[in-house]
Protein backbone atom coordinates (compact mmCIF):
# COMPACT_ATOMS: atom_id res chain seq x y z
CA UNK A 1 0.00 0.00 0.00
CA UNK A 2 0.94 3.33 -0.96
CA UNK A 3 -0.28 6.57 0.98
CA UNK A 4 -0.34 10.22 -0.22
CA UNK A 5 -0.66 12.56 2.83
CA UNK A 6 -1.90 15.79 2.37
CA UNK A 7 -1.94 18.77 5.12
CA UNK A 8 -3.28 21.61 4.06
CA UNK A 9 -2.48 24.90 6.61
CA UNK A 10 -5.20 27.06 8.30
CA UNK A 11 -8.16 26.33 5.59
CA UNK A 12 -10.04 24.68 8.55
CA UNK A 13 -11.72 27.35 10.81
CA UNK A 14 -14.73 28.49 12.56
CA UNK A 15 -17.55 30.54 10.51
CA UNK A 16 -16.14 33.67 8.99
CA UNK A 17 -18.40 37.01 8.30
CA UNK A 18 -19.59 37.15 4.77
CA UNK A 19 -19.37 33.54 3.41
CA UNK A 20 -22.70 31.83 2.32
CA UNK A 21 -22.07 28.61 3.93
CA UNK A 22 -19.51 30.10 6.92
CA UNK A 23 -16.74 28.52 6.33
CA UNK A 24 -14.00 28.30 3.66
CA UNK A 25 -14.57 24.92 3.14
CA UNK A 26 -18.53 24.80 3.24
CA UNK A 27 -18.41 27.63 0.90
CA UNK A 28 -15.45 26.78 -2.05
CA UNK A 29 -16.74 24.86 -5.06
CA UNK A 30 -14.17 21.85 -4.35
CA UNK A 31 -15.25 18.86 -6.73
CA UNK A 32 -12.04 17.29 -5.94
CA UNK A 33 -12.37 17.26 -2.27
CA UNK A 34 -16.19 16.44 -2.75
CA UNK A 35 -15.31 13.22 -4.86
CA UNK A 36 -12.57 12.07 -2.39
CA UNK A 37 -15.22 12.37 0.65
CA UNK A 38 -17.85 10.45 -1.45
CA UNK A 39 -15.69 7.37 -2.27
CA UNK A 40 -14.25 7.68 1.33
CA UNK A 41 -14.29 7.78 4.98
CA UNK A 42 -14.63 11.48 7.02
CA UNK A 43 -14.28 12.44 10.42
CA UNK A 44 -12.34 14.73 13.17
CA UNK A 45 -8.44 13.84 14.10
CA UNK A 46 -8.07 14.30 18.05
CA UNK A 47 -4.70 16.37 18.71
CA UNK A 48 -2.74 15.29 21.40
CA UNK A 49 -1.97 17.91 23.97
CA UNK A 50 0.94 20.31 22.78
CA UNK A 51 0.37 20.05 19.12
CA UNK A 52 -1.65 23.13 19.19
CA UNK A 53 -0.71 24.97 22.71
CA UNK A 54 0.88 27.14 19.95
CA UNK A 55 0.65 27.26 16.36
CA UNK A 56 2.77 24.07 15.48
CA UNK A 57 1.98 22.66 12.45
CA UNK A 58 5.71 21.30 12.34
CA UNK A 59 5.03 18.77 14.87
CA UNK A 60 1.89 17.56 12.88
CA UNK A 61 3.81 17.49 9.95
CA UNK A 62 6.26 15.02 11.24
CA UNK A 63 3.79 12.87 12.91
CA UNK A 64 1.57 12.34 9.80
CA UNK A 65 5.18 11.59 7.74
CA UNK A 66 5.93 8.87 10.06
CA UNK A 67 7.51 10.15 13.66
CA UNK A 68 5.90 8.75 16.68
CA UNK A 69 3.99 11.75 18.18
CA UNK A 70 5.95 12.59 21.60
CA UNK A 71 8.61 13.02 19.14
CA UNK A 72 7.03 14.65 16.44
CA UNK A 73 7.21 17.44 19.83
CA UNK A 74 10.33 18.17 19.28
CA UNK A 75 10.82 19.71 15.87
CA UNK A 76 10.41 23.14 15.65
CA UNK A 77 10.55 25.61 12.76
CA UNK A 78 13.58 27.57 12.49
CA UNK A 79 16.11 24.75 12.96
CA UNK A 80 14.14 23.16 10.07
CA UNK A 81 13.58 26.12 7.70
CA UNK A 82 17.79 26.87 9.07
CA UNK A 83 18.91 23.55 7.32
CA UNK A 84 16.34 24.24 4.09
CA UNK A 85 18.01 27.89 3.95
CA UNK A 86 21.52 25.94 4.00
CA UNK A 87 22.66 27.85 7.10
CA UNK A 88 25.65 25.96 8.54
CA UNK A 89 25.47 24.19 12.39
CA UNK A 90 28.66 24.92 13.38
CA UNK A 91 29.98 27.64 16.19
CA UNK A 92 27.76 28.83 19.41
CA UNK A 93 24.27 29.91 16.94
CA UNK A 94 22.41 26.43 17.80
CA UNK A 95 19.11 28.31 18.10
CA UNK A 96 17.25 28.77 15.24
CA UNK A 97 13.89 31.30 14.60
CA UNK A 98 11.78 31.72 11.56
CA UNK A 99 11.06 35.29 11.35
CA UNK A 100 8.69 37.94 9.83
CA UNK A 101 9.53 41.22 8.73
CA UNK A 102 7.48 43.80 10.61
CA UNK A 103 6.29 47.44 11.46
CA UNK A 104 6.56 48.63 15.02
CA UNK A 105 5.71 51.78 16.65
CA UNK A 106 7.34 54.42 19.07
CA UNK A 107 6.60 51.27 21.99
CA UNK A 108 7.77 48.18 20.32
CA UNK A 109 4.30 47.67 19.10
CA UNK A 110 3.18 45.30 16.08
CA UNK A 111 0.87 47.60 13.87
CA UNK A 112 1.37 45.42 10.57
CA UNK A 113 2.54 41.27 11.27
CA UNK A 114 4.15 41.25 7.58
CA UNK A 115 4.71 43.74 5.96
CA UNK A 116 2.77 43.97 2.46
CA UNK A 117 3.82 44.46 -0.71
CA UNK A 118 7.39 43.69 -0.13
CA UNK A 119 8.96 41.26 -2.69
CA UNK A 120 11.44 38.52 -1.71
CA UNK A 121 14.49 40.76 -3.80
CA UNK A 122 13.30 43.65 -1.58
CA UNK A 123 13.52 41.53 1.45
CA UNK A 124 17.23 40.09 0.47
CA UNK A 125 18.26 43.73 0.17
CA UNK A 126 17.05 43.70 3.75
CA UNK A 127 18.30 41.18 4.74
CA UNK A 128 21.91 42.11 3.34
CA UNK A 129 21.34 45.07 5.19
CA UNK A 130 20.69 43.39 8.87
CA UNK A 131 23.27 41.18 8.40
CA UNK A 132 26.26 42.90 9.78
CA UNK A 133 24.83 44.01 13.01
CA UNK A 134 23.65 40.55 13.57
CA UNK A 135 27.24 39.09 12.88
CA UNK A 136 28.16 40.89 16.05
CA UNK A 137 25.66 39.00 18.25
CA UNK A 138 26.93 35.92 17.02
CA UNK A 139 24.04 35.01 14.55
CA UNK A 140 22.71 35.02 10.49
CA UNK A 141 19.82 35.55 8.76
CA UNK A 142 18.83 34.15 5.59
CA UNK A 143 15.69 34.84 3.26
CA UNK A 144 12.67 32.21 3.13
CA UNK A 145 9.87 34.43 0.69
CA UNK A 146 8.61 37.46 0.83
CA UNK A 147 9.10 39.33 4.07
CA UNK A 148 9.55 36.13 5.77
CA UNK A 149 13.74 35.12 7.00
CA UNK A 150 15.00 32.28 8.83
CA UNK A 151 17.84 33.76 11.68
CA UNK A 152 20.37 31.55 13.54
CA UNK A 153 21.89 32.52 17.25
CA UNK A 154 23.71 31.46 19.90
CA UNK A 155 22.12 29.07 22.39
CA UNK A 156 23.49 30.99 25.34
CA UNK A 157 21.26 34.29 24.18
CA UNK A 158 18.52 32.20 24.36
CA UNK A 159 16.90 29.96 26.78
CA UNK A 160 13.70 30.99 27.24
CA UNK A 161 10.58 29.22 25.59
CA UNK A 162 9.06 31.19 22.10
CA UNK A 163 5.77 32.13 21.66
CA UNK A 164 3.79 31.41 18.83
CA UNK A 165 3.25 33.57 15.62
CA UNK A 166 3.00 37.01 15.39
CA UNK A 167 -0.61 38.24 16.18
CA UNK A 168 -1.36 42.30 15.09
CA UNK A 169 -1.16 44.33 18.63
CA UNK A 170 1.10 41.92 20.47
CA UNK A 171 4.72 43.51 21.85
CA UNK A 172 8.13 42.62 20.96
CA UNK A 173 9.23 40.17 23.90
CA UNK A 174 10.87 41.76 26.69
CA UNK A 175 12.58 39.92 29.32
CA UNK A 176 15.95 37.09 29.34
CA UNK A 177 16.86 34.51 27.14
CA UNK A 178 15.03 34.31 23.64
CA UNK A 179 13.81 37.26 24.59
CA UNK A 180 17.13 39.48 24.90
CA UNK A 181 18.39 38.02 21.94
CA UNK A 182 15.06 39.23 20.18
CA UNK A 183 15.57 42.81 21.53
CA UNK A 184 19.41 43.07 20.75
CA UNK A 185 18.69 41.53 17.11
CA UNK A 186 16.13 44.79 16.80
CA UNK A 187 18.78 47.23 18.55
CA UNK A 188 21.20 46.18 16.13
CA UNK A 189 19.68 46.48 13.01
CA UNK A 190 17.19 49.01 13.42
CA UNK A 191 19.55 51.95 12.33
CA UNK A 192 20.44 50.25 9.17
CA UNK A 193 16.90 49.42 8.09
CA UNK A 194 15.56 53.54 8.97
CA UNK A 195 18.43 54.51 6.66
CA UNK A 196 17.95 51.29 3.85
CA UNK A 197 16.61 52.57 0.37
CA UNK A 198 13.78 49.77 0.50
CA UNK A 199 11.83 51.96 3.61
CA UNK A 200 12.17 55.49 2.00
CA UNK A 201 10.39 54.04 -1.18
CA UNK A 202 7.87 52.41 0.79
CA UNK A 203 7.52 55.45 3.14
CA UNK A 204 6.95 57.09 -0.41
CA UNK A 205 4.58 55.04 -1.37
CA UNK A 206 2.55 55.72 1.59
CA UNK A 207 3.23 51.83 2.65
CA UNK A 208 5.05 50.94 6.33
CA UNK A 209 8.52 50.73 6.12
CA UNK A 210 10.18 47.73 8.12
CA UNK A 211 11.40 48.41 11.11
CA UNK A 212 12.23 45.05 12.71
CA UNK A 213 11.90 41.15 12.74
CA UNK A 214 9.96 39.18 14.90
CA UNK A 215 11.08 35.64 15.79
CA UNK A 216 9.43 32.65 16.42
CA UNK A 217 9.34 29.11 16.25
CA UNK A 218 12.62 28.88 17.61
CA UNK A 219 14.63 25.43 18.98
CA UNK A 220 17.72 23.98 19.24
CA UNK A 221 18.98 22.80 15.93
CA UNK A 222 21.18 20.09 17.53
CA UNK A 223 18.01 18.45 19.68
CA UNK A 224 15.83 18.73 16.17
CA UNK A 225 18.88 16.86 14.32
CA UNK A 226 18.74 14.04 16.95
CA UNK A 227 14.67 13.62 17.35
CA UNK A 228 15.21 13.69 13.29
CA UNK A 229 17.40 10.93 13.20
CA UNK A 230 15.68 8.84 14.65
CA UNK A 231 14.08 5.26 13.02
CA UNK A 232 11.04 5.49 11.17
CA UNK A 233 8.51 2.63 10.18
CA UNK A 234 8.74 3.69 6.41
CA UNK A 235 11.69 5.65 4.55
CA UNK A 236 11.04 5.52 1.18
CA UNK A 237 9.50 8.76 1.83
CA UNK A 238 9.26 12.19 -0.63
CA UNK A 239 7.90 15.76 -0.13
CA UNK A 240 5.47 17.93 -1.78
CA UNK A 241 5.99 21.56 -0.43
CA UNK A 242 5.66 25.15 -1.14
CA UNK A 243 7.41 25.79 2.56
CA UNK A 244 10.81 25.67 3.60
CA UNK A 245 9.27 24.43 6.98
CA UNK A 246 8.47 20.95 4.67
CA UNK A 247 11.94 21.12 2.52
CA UNK A 248 13.64 21.23 5.65
CA UNK A 249 11.92 18.27 6.80
CA UNK A 250 12.94 16.42 4.07
CA UNK A 251 16.64 17.79 3.94
CA UNK A 252 16.92 16.06 7.72
CA UNK A 253 16.28 12.57 6.24
CA UNK A 254 17.92 13.30 2.95
CA UNK A 255 14.35 12.73 1.21
CA UNK A 256 13.49 14.04 -2.44
CA UNK A 257 11.33 17.13 -2.56
CA UNK A 258 8.99 18.47 -5.42
CA UNK A 259 8.67 21.96 -5.51
CA UNK A 260 5.24 22.94 -5.34
CA UNK A 261 4.19 26.63 -6.69
CA UNK A 262 1.72 28.78 -5.25
CA UNK A 263 -1.49 27.52 -6.41
CA UNK A 264 -3.65 30.22 -5.36
CA UNK A 265 -2.11 32.46 -7.53
CA UNK A 266 -4.59 33.84 -9.97
CA UNK A 267 -1.45 33.62 -12.97
CA UNK A 268 -0.92 29.84 -12.28
CA UNK A 269 -2.07 27.77 -15.42
CA UNK A 270 -2.03 24.09 -15.09
CA UNK A 271 0.03 21.66 -12.63
CA UNK A 272 2.30 23.75 -9.80
CA UNK A 273 4.43 20.90 -9.76
CA UNK A 274 6.93 19.06 -12.54
CA UNK A 275 4.92 16.03 -13.47
CA UNK A 276 7.70 13.92 -13.97
CA UNK A 277 9.38 14.13 -11.24
CA UNK A 278 6.33 13.80 -8.93
CA UNK A 279 5.44 10.60 -11.19
CA UNK A 280 9.19 9.87 -10.42
CA UNK A 281 9.02 10.23 -6.59
CA UNK A 282 5.98 8.34 -6.46
CA UNK A 283 7.19 5.25 -8.36
CA UNK A 284 10.26 5.16 -5.86
CA UNK A 285 8.62 6.13 -2.82
CA UNK A 286 5.99 4.44 -0.36
CA UNK A 287 4.55 7.68 1.26
CA UNK A 288 4.23 10.91 -0.58
CA UNK A 289 3.83 13.79 2.13
CA UNK A 290 2.39 16.97 0.66
CA UNK A 291 2.33 20.21 3.00
CA UNK A 292 0.58 23.35 1.32
CA UNK A 293 1.94 26.40 3.71
CA UNK A 294 -0.36 29.46 3.51
CA UNK A 295 0.64 32.86 2.76
CA UNK A 296 1.13 34.66 5.83
CA UNK A 297 1.97 33.36 9.15
CA UNK A 298 -0.10 31.43 11.68
CA UNK A 299 -2.12 29.65 8.32
CA UNK A 300 -3.81 32.88 7.48
CA UNK A 301 -4.86 33.58 3.83
CA UNK A 302 -6.42 37.44 4.34
CA UNK A 303 -9.93 37.93 3.62
CA UNK A 304 -12.53 35.44 4.01
CA UNK A 305 -13.01 35.48 0.22
CA UNK A 306 -9.28 35.13 -0.06
CA UNK A 307 -9.28 31.68 1.99
CA UNK A 308 -12.63 30.27 -0.44
CA UNK A 309 -10.09 31.12 -3.55
CA UNK A 310 -7.32 29.09 -2.07
CA UNK A 311 -9.82 26.11 -1.58
CA UNK A 312 -10.77 26.38 -4.77
CA UNK A 313 -7.25 26.44 -6.15
CA UNK A 314 -5.55 24.59 -4.09
CA UNK A 315 -8.60 21.67 -5.33
CA UNK A 316 -8.31 21.86 -9.02
CA UNK A 317 -4.51 22.38 -9.03
CA UNK A 318 -3.14 19.98 -6.18
CA UNK A 319 -5.75 17.74 -5.02
CA UNK A 320 -7.21 16.41 -8.32
CA UNK A 321 -3.82 15.52 -10.01
CA UNK A 322 -2.74 13.67 -6.63
CA UNK A 323 -5.93 11.76 -6.72
CA UNK A 324 -4.99 10.66 -10.44
CA UNK A 325 -1.57 9.88 -9.11
CA UNK A 326 -2.84 7.59 -6.70
CA UNK A 327 -5.39 5.81 -9.24
CA UNK A 328 -2.16 5.20 -11.29
CA UNK A 329 -0.28 3.88 -8.54
CA UNK A 330 -2.20 1.67 -6.69
CA UNK A 331 -2.66 -0.09 -4.27
CA UNK A 332 -2.53 3.97 -2.85
CA UNK A 333 -4.68 5.46 -0.49
CA UNK A 334 -5.09 9.42 0.40
CA UNK A 335 -5.21 11.03 3.97
CA UNK A 336 -6.51 14.93 3.87
CA UNK A 337 -6.19 16.97 6.90
CA UNK A 338 -7.07 20.39 6.73
CA UNK A 339 -5.20 22.66 9.42
CA UNK A 340 -6.56 25.17 11.37
CA UNK A 341 -8.96 25.95 14.63
CA UNK A 342 -11.63 24.14 12.81
CA UNK A 343 -13.35 22.91 16.46
CA UNK A 344 -14.21 23.64 19.99
CA UNK A 345 -13.24 20.88 21.72
CA UNK A 346 -10.45 19.77 24.23
CA UNK A 347 -8.18 18.50 22.78
CA UNK A 348 -8.12 20.72 19.13
CA UNK A 349 -9.65 19.04 16.33
CA UNK A 350 -9.13 19.00 12.26
CA UNK A 351 -11.30 17.51 9.64
CA UNK A 352 -9.72 14.20 7.96
CA UNK A 353 -10.76 11.76 5.20
CA UNK A 354 -9.16 8.93 4.27
CA UNK A 355 -10.13 7.70 0.69
CA UNK A 356 -8.18 5.55 -1.59
CA UNK A 357 -7.97 1.68 -2.76
CA UNK A 358 -10.22 -0.73 0.23
CA UNK A 359 -12.18 1.94 1.85
CA UNK A 360 -15.49 1.26 1.85
CA UNK A 361 -17.28 5.37 1.80
CA UNK A 362 -19.50 6.59 4.17
CA UNK A 363 -22.50 8.58 3.63
CA UNK A 364 -20.45 11.93 3.85
CA UNK A 365 -20.27 13.68 -0.11
CA UNK A 366 -18.85 17.22 1.05
CA UNK A 367 -15.53 17.85 3.20
CA UNK A 368 -16.02 20.57 5.83
CA UNK A 369 -16.32 20.88 9.11
CA UNK A 370 -20.04 20.29 9.67
CA UNK A 371 -20.15 17.02 7.17
CA UNK A 372 -17.36 15.51 8.83
CA UNK A 373 -19.83 15.15 12.13
CA UNK A 374 -21.46 12.16 9.79
CA UNK A 375 -18.39 10.54 9.05
CA UNK A 376 -17.73 6.90 9.85
CA UNK A 377 -13.76 8.25 11.25
CA UNK A 378 -15.90 9.58 13.92
CA UNK A 379 -13.37 10.87 16.65
CA UNK A 380 -10.35 9.20 16.36
CA UNK A 381 -6.23 9.77 17.36
CA UNK A 382 -3.31 10.04 15.50
CA UNK A 383 -2.16 6.27 16.10
CA UNK A 384 -5.92 5.36 14.40
CA UNK A 385 -6.12 7.38 11.45
CA UNK A 386 -2.00 6.31 10.32
CA UNK A 387 -3.16 2.43 11.52
CA UNK A 388 -6.56 2.99 8.90
CA UNK A 389 -4.46 5.03 6.55
CA UNK A 390 -1.88 2.55 6.01
CA UNK A 391 -4.27 -0.09 6.21
CA UNK A 392 -2.45 -1.59 9.18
Amino acid sequence: MRLITILLDGLAGRPLPGLVHGTALATAKAPGLAALASDGRSGWLDLPRGFADVYRPEALLAALAGWPASDALGFRRGPLEALAAGLPASGSADRAWSGALVTLDEDGLVVESQAPALSETETGLLVEAMNPGLAGLGGEMRTTGPGRVVVVGPAAESAAPDPGPVRIGDLLPEGRGRDRFARHLNEAVRPALEAHSVNQIRIDLSENPVHGVWLWGGGSRKAVSEVAGRKLAEERVAVVTNSPLGRGLAECRGWPVIELATPWEGRLSGHPFRVPALVEAMRKARHLVVWVEAPRDGGDYGAPEDKVWAVERLDQHVLRPLADLARAHRPCRLLVAAGGPAGAGDPPRLPVLVAGDGVLADRVTHFDEAAVEQGALGRTDLERLLNFAWDR
